[in-house]
């Protein structure tokens, strides 16, 4: 009888070590090249929805819908930490971005720049270039870390670096209810006209100014 449930118990056991681990979510694996875009846009890519990298995934309990590849090369003019609400569980830290003219210091050295409340807010004396412009050629930025590279380089980067981002426009939900949604353009302003990106890599470059 002895005999018997050790066998008995040996089968459990070996039932139990090949079953899946369902206790941690899958890492998404985004197989995202960095391009180096132009000062003067950024590079968007829509992602067909039977692609790999479109399928939405888990982090932190909250589900991530990847919308589109993204890659940025812009001047870094405002950089803010966040630790509070539930969207600093994913993003940390939130990236004032400006290209085309707002990338020239010439420009912006005339523009004041804050962040706050996960806004990005400008203002001038005089509008060194038309507003419009300035409008579409800046943006706020909620940056979702990837990896380890890219949250080190969170830390280290500055105020006024060439930075490229690639990564991806990621919609956010969870069973609650929560719901994030990221802007598909650089042409809206005010509520929700933040991007949203899944940042799998950031890099300074050099400045051309």
């Amino acid at each position: 009888m002895l005999k018997l449930f050790s066998v008995i118990g040996g089968i459990v056991l070996l039932f139990i070590w090949l079953a899946p681990d369902n206790s941690a979510p899958p890492e998404h694996q985004a197989n995202i090249t960095p391009i180096l875009a132009p000062l003067d846009a950024p590079v968007q890519k829509l992602l067909s929805k039977s692609a790999q990298n479109a399928q939405p995934f888990l982090l932190n309990e909250y589900t991530l819908q990847p919308k589109a590849e993204i890659h940025f090369s812009a001047r870094l003019l405002g950089k803010e930490r966040y630790r509070l609400g539930r969207e600093s569980d994913l993003s940390p830290v939130d990236l004032a971005l400006g290209w085309g003219a707002m990338a020239n210091p010439q420009i912006t050295d005339n523009i004041k720049i804050s962040q706050s409340n996960r806004w990005f807010h400008w203002k001038t004396d005089q509008l060194p270039i038309p507003r419009r412009q300035i409008e579409t050629s800046a943006a706020n930025v909620h940056i979702i870390p990837a990896n380890q590279a890219v949250k080190d380089q969170l830390s280290r980067i500055d105020e006024g670096e060439i930075l490229q981002i690639s990564g991806q426009l990621v919609d956010i939900q969870s069973a609650d209810g929560f719901f994030w949604r990221t802007s598909m353009t650089r042409q809206d302003v005010g509520a929700g006209a933040c991007e949203i990106i899944y940042a799998t890599h950031i890099d300074v470059l050099p400045d051309p100014f």
